[in-house]
């Protein structure tokens, strides 16, 4: 059963209309998995008190930089199965602020990343980081240092 604010599976472009149904302070759990995006929808920013958002199986190539400073407490961010080929919104200082202390849950499997900024360290709440099915080579040097206070990584099945 899908939770309430599923909007996922409906082949959807665009998700101003859907995104329109709902309550844009409350809103906490948004699933757009299995739609058509081309990319992160920017209409995202409306709702910043989100804990949960999935948007796997896309077909996204990129992460804004504002990702970081623009969902206060979003502690799950799946990204899955999409055509993402760097996580060069870390690089942002934004990381730095809201999402590097909210975030536990970054899922980024099943997309063509080969490396991992070294600003992931900013994310100090981070528990699972789920990195299997990309192109890295070799464990990230980035997140070498830093495995101490995971619970879970994954980052098996890669090129």
């Amino acid at each position: 059963m899908n939770p309430p604010n599923a909007f996922n599976k409906n082949l959807l472009k665009s998700c101003n209309i859907a995104l329109n149904l709902v309550n844009k302070a409350s809103l906490q759990f948004l699933n757009i998995s299995s739609n058509k995006f081309k990319r992160f929808p920017e209409e995202l920013r409306q709702f910043p008190n989100l804990k949960s958002l999935k948007l796997d199986h896309n077909l996204i190539k990129t992460l804004p930089q504002w990702l970081g400073s623009s969902f206060k407490s979003l502690e799950i961010l799946s990204v899955s199965d999409n055509l993402l080929q760097d996580l060069s919104f870390m690089d942002s200082n934004e990381l730095k602020g809201s999402l590097g202390v909210s975030l536990r849950f970054l899922d980024v499997s099943f997309n063509h990343i080969d490396h991992i900024p070294i600003q992931i360290q900013h994310l100090k709440d981070l528990k699972a980081l789920r990195l299997h099915n990309n192109d890295f080579l070799c464990i990230p040097t980035s997140i070498r240092n830093i495995t101490n206070h995971f619970r879970l990584v994954q980052i098996h099945q890669n090129r």
